[in-house]
C-alpha cells in the first residue's frame, strides 16, 4: 500500500515540518515568561512538539486524499513537494514574517468520475475539519481555554 519512497518522503515532510514550525508551535513548560521566546537555544523538544502539532493535520490530510481515490480502485501515491519544502524552509531560515508553502501532494491515476474527483479532492479538508471539531470538543470537555 506504501512504497519506499512514500515512506521516506512521509519522513523527510516530517522533519521539515518540524524545523519550520519549531519556533511557532512551542511545547509549554511550567509558568509563563514571556521572555522565554528571546532565548536562542536549540530545544529538541520544541522540534519535536511542533512535529507532533503540524505533522498529523498535514500526513493525514494528504493520506485521506490517497485513500479515497484507492477506494475508488485508482492508483494513489503520496509524494513530498520537495521545491516548496525548500521553499519554507528558505522562508524559516530567512524569518519571514510568514510561511507558505505546499509540503506535499497525491496523484492519483485512472479514469476517474467527475463525482469522484471531487471526492479525493474534499477528503483532505474534512479530515482537517474533523481534526478541528474532535479537538474543539475535547478542550470544551476540559474547559481549557
Amino acid at each position: 500500500m506504501f512504497s519506499i519512497q512514500e515512506i521516506i518522503d512521509v519522513i523527510i515532510m516530517t522533519l521539515a515540518l518540524g524545523f519550520i514550525f519549531k519556533d511557532v508551535f512551542v511545547k509549554p513548560s511550567g509558568p509563563y515568561n514571556p521572555l522565554t521566546y528571546y532565548k536562542k537555544k536549540i530545544n529538541l523538544d520544541n522540534f519535536k512538539f511542533a512535529i507532533m502539532v503540524t505533522a498529523p493535520a498535514i500526513i493525514l490530510h494528504e493520506l485521506a486524499h490517497k485513500f479515497v481515490a484507492i477506494s475508488y480502485g485508482l492508483k494513489a501515491t503520496f509524494h513530498a513537494h520537495y521545491l516548496f519544502l525548500g521553499i519554507g524552509l528558505l522562508m524559516k531560515v530567512l524569518n519571514f514574517g510568514f510561511i507558505f508553502f505546499i509540503p506535499g501532494y497525491v496523484t492519483h491515476s485512472g479514469l476517474a468520475t467527475p463525482f469522484q474527483t471531487a471526492s479525493i479532492a474534499v477528503a483532505g479538508p474534512m479530515i482537517n475539519l474533523i481534526l478541528w471539531l474532535g479537538s474543539a470538543f475535547i478542550l470544551k470537555q476540559n474547559n481549557v481555554k
